[in-house]
C-alpha cells in the first residue's frame, strides 16, 4: 500500500486560491488536484476541474508557502466525486 497523503487549501487562503484539494503519492510523484472553486482570477491558475500538477509546483506554490494543509481521504473523495459528477 502506498503512503498517499491528502491536502486542501487552508481556510485563510481560500478567498485567493479557492477550494482546491490535492492527492499526493510520494512513491509515484503523482499529484491530482481537484479544483472546486478557483478563487481570484489569476493567470496560471486552473479553473474548475480535476488536474495533475507536478510535485515541484505543489511544493513551491502550495506546501512550502503553508497554503496546503492535511485533510482526510474522505473529504478529498467527497469533492472529487462532486466535481466528477458535474463534469460528466
Amino acid at each position: 500500500m502506498s503512503p498517499v497523503v491528502f491536502y486542501h487549501i487552508s481556510p485563510a487562503r481560500r478567498e485567493y486560491l479557492g477550494l482546491r484539494l490535492f492527492r499526493w503519492n510520494p512513491n509515484t510523484h503523482e499529484i491530482i488536484t481537484v479544483v472546486v472553486n478557483p478563487g481570484e482570477p489569476k493567470r496560471g491558475h486552473s479553473g474548475f476541474g480535476i488536474y495533475t500538477i507536478t510535485q515541484q509546483t505543489f511544493f513551491a506554490n502550495y506546501l512550502a508557502m503553508g497554503y496546503a494543509i492535511p485533510c482526510s481521504e474522505s473529504t478529498y473523495k467527497k469533492y472529487f466525486s462532486q466535481v466528477l459528477k458535474i463534469l460528466k
